[in-house]
């Protein structure tokens, strides 16, 4: 049986995802996690084969989120796949999860069903990439491109569209990374130069 640890800061997507797995008798979930703390320390205890995360979780002990709690539980648990369980549909953010290394990522805006696709996949030592990104992976070259476009980034510009790509204002987004609202900006719109954007909505497709 394959064992599944859930995250995610909204407890009805736990139970949505609980839901869908709990009718497939192979797999088992053996614990779910509302922040990366939390996803951390189960994740030692418990001994999941995959974990099924959100993109944004909260974090207090510093182990970030986005890509840097990607980066951390891939080398930590390098033998754990990932399962990415998202809002974020940025072809820049998408391929640098996969260059991180990540088994698949899930848009929350299809049908939770994909959940039990994607991890078929993954039984077949396959990673797993939706309808969606199918269009971006069979162009190699805009992958790369992608991912050297976000790899422009400084960590505190990449912060900052991290949530702002999550729908967080700039207001908001100075709130939560306790810096004043004309250093975010900057930090966007620092980030929009390098990424050769200058809208939001082209900041949302790039």
């Amino acid at each position: 049986m394959t064992r599944i640890l859930l995250a995610d800061d909204h407890q009805v997507v736990i139970l949505g995802v609980r839901n869908v797995l709990e009718g497939a008798a192979r797999y088992q979930v053996v614990g779910e996690a509302t922040n990366a703390t939390d996803l951390i320390c189960k994740a030692r205890e418990l001994a999941p084969d995959i974990i099924i995360t959100d993109y944004n979780m909260p974090s207090e002990d510093g182990y970030g989120d986005g890509l840097a709690l990607v980066q951390y539980l891939r080398r930590h648990f390098p033998k754990v796949r990932i399962l990415i369980h998202t809002m974020i549909t940025s072809p820049v953010i998408v391929a640098s999860l996969y260059e991180e290394g990540v088994s698949g990522v899930l848009f929350n805006s299809r049908d939770l069903a994909e959940i039990l696709t994607a991890l078929g996949t993954l039984e077949k030592n396959q990673v797993y990439r939706s309808g969606q990104q199918t269009a971006l992976s069979a162009y190699p070259r805009e992958a790369q491109d992608a991912a050297a476009r976000i790899a422009r980034l400084s960590p505190k510009e990449l912060e900052v569209l991290r949530h702002f790509l999550s729908g967080t204002s700039v207001g908001d987004i100075a709130r939560i990374m306790n810096r004043s609202v004309k250093t975010v900006s900057t930090h966007k719109i620092a980030a929009m130069r390098k990424l050769d954007v200058e809208t939001d909505h082209e900041v949302v497709v790039c």
